[in-house]
């Protein structure tokens, strides 16, 4: 009798530890859990004060944080135009210094405002890119800033997949069985095309949340995304380039570009720095332009 007690208390002991074994792992996995949510939640991208879009605007409607050296040469003026991007027009300002070269160029240095586009980019921007039967995209962009000499793009990614019933005539989208979120950030440079300023991305960084992340990557559903957004980004930026249209007087003397790159105007803004030339006599251009600078014809800065 003695020997059956101690048998079933060995058998109690053995129970009990097994199950504290499997509460004390849920409990470690759990808290496992909430730390990656919370690092999740830590590194998300937050937008900047100086990036809100009031503070873009205001700041590009009084030229503020725009370097004079930047766009410097004998006559300086501000070139307004407009561009059209998204199905809306934009006033962009464009300050341009010319110099005499040669006898028969103009050196062309300029400037380009874009802070009105950069504050209404995530709003244009953001929205679906792929939905078809068994997939559905969609991306929000958060802000848009200006980096030294290239322009970085912070959002999320969200990827749905359903269940997709297809037949030889048509497709129908069944349950959802899956939904990723994806933070992502992407560097984008400028340059000169069809005499216009295009963007294009050289980086692209996707970093999925929580565990389900993981499997996703794995089974290449992030690499998917990646080309998609890439394929879908380059499309945008080919439908909208920024292109300077000028009054029909200043038309002769528009700058052939040559060189473009992003420019950080002030905490962040986005600009772009262009250099070029306009070929033509350089004594009676100069001329032409100090009489439409006093015509008011365009608005002198210097």
């Amino acid at each position: 009798m003695f020997t059956d007690t101690i048998g079933r208390l060995r058998l109690l002991n053995s129970v009990t530890f097994s199950k504290m074994k499997r509460s004390l792992l849920i409990v470690v996995f759990i808290f496992m859990l909430f730390g990656i949510l919370v690092a999740c939640e830590r590194d998300r991208p937050q937008p900047s004060s100086e990036l809100n879009p009031q503070v873009l605007l205001a700041a590009a409607e009084n030229g503020e944080g725009i370097d004079p050296s930047k766009y410097k040469g004998d006559i300086e003026f501000l070139l307004p135009s407009k561009v059209p991007i998204g199905g809306e027009s934009f006033n962009i300002a464009f300050y341009t210094g010319l110099s005499p070269a040669t006898e028969t160029r103009l050196h062309a240095n300029v400037v380009a405002d874009l802070r009105a586009i950069q504050a209404r980019f995530p709003e244009l921007a953001s929205g679906v890119y792929d939905n078809i039967c068994s997939r559905e995209v969609s991306v929000k962009v958060l802000e848009t800033e200006a980096i030294d000499d290239h322009v970085e793009l912070r959002g999320t990614l969200l990827v749905r997949f359903y269940s997709c019933d297809q037949s030889a005539s048509s497709e129908e989208r069944g349950r959802l069985w899956l939904t990723q979120e994806i933070d992502a950030r992407a560097k984008v440079k400028a340059f000169v095309e069809n005499q216009c300023v295009r963007f294009s991305v050289a980086e692209l960084d996707l970093d999925p949340h929580g565990f389900t992340g993981a499997i996703a990557r794995l089974f290449g559903v992030i690499d998917g995304a990646r080309a998609e957004i890439l394929e879908q980004a380059e499309t945008y930026f080919d439908d909208n380039p920024i292109c300077l249209t000028v009054p029909k007087e200043l038309q002769p003397v528009s700058p052939q570009a040559t060189l473009v790159r992003a420019l950080e105007i002030g905490e962040g803004g986005i600009g772009a720095e262009i250099q070029g030339f306009i070929d033509t006599d350089a004594t009676t251009l100069v001329k032409l332009l100090s009489v439409m600078e006093l015509s008011d014809v365009i608005e002198g800065q210097q």
